[in-house]
């Protein structure tokens, strides 16, 4: 097996174990870097025939701060769905949603931002890495947004 194949192999395996972590044993901690190191590494290791294989080369550092800020993006919106399913007018304390929306803002940030850098200096045109470094400082600024956002619309009570 050449390394190619065993770099899209462990990919895949850690996309599989990160969703794994996040959906059934709720081990979030683990699950978002495992989540989001394996959408690097497939976008990494996908291989296509034809002209869409020298696009998809010459893009893959871009493609890949995309695919981060997007599985972060989508996580946040995953977890704070939740505020939007409680009754009206209830006291809510989420600290522990806190926590993991900060996680995965750091994790995020540490994953996307160099390669957001890397796709902006190398790559051509810079306009994915650019959305890559922008969305990658954003996934806490968005899920402060959707907390805002519930306890106005639910009339949600925040306890301090």
């Amino acid at each position: 097996m050449d390394g190619q194949k065993a770099a899209g192999i462990l990919s895949w395996a850690a996309l599989a174990a990160g969703l794994l972590l996040l959906l059934c044993l709720h081990a979030a901690f683990l699950g978002v870097p495992a989540l989001l190191l394996g959408v690097v590494g497939v976008i990494y290791s996908l291989r296509r025939s034809g002209s869409a294989e020298s696009r998809l080369n010459r893009h893959r550092t871009g493609l890949a701060a995309l695919g981060v800020v997007t599985v972060a993006h989508l996580l946040v919106l995953a977890f704070s769905v939740q505020f939007f399913l409680i009754p009206t007018g209830t006291d809510i304390r989420p600290m522990g949603w806190t926590l993991l929306m900060f996680f995965i803002a750091i994790i995020t940030l540490v994953v996307a931002v160099p390669l957001a850098i890397a796709a902006i200096a190398k790559e051509r045109p810079r306009l994915p890495g650019l959305i890559g470094l922008v969305l990658g400082f954003t996934p806490l600024c968005s899920a402060l947004l959707l907390l805002r956002l519930a306890v106005w619309a639910k009339g949600l009570h925040l306890s301090e």
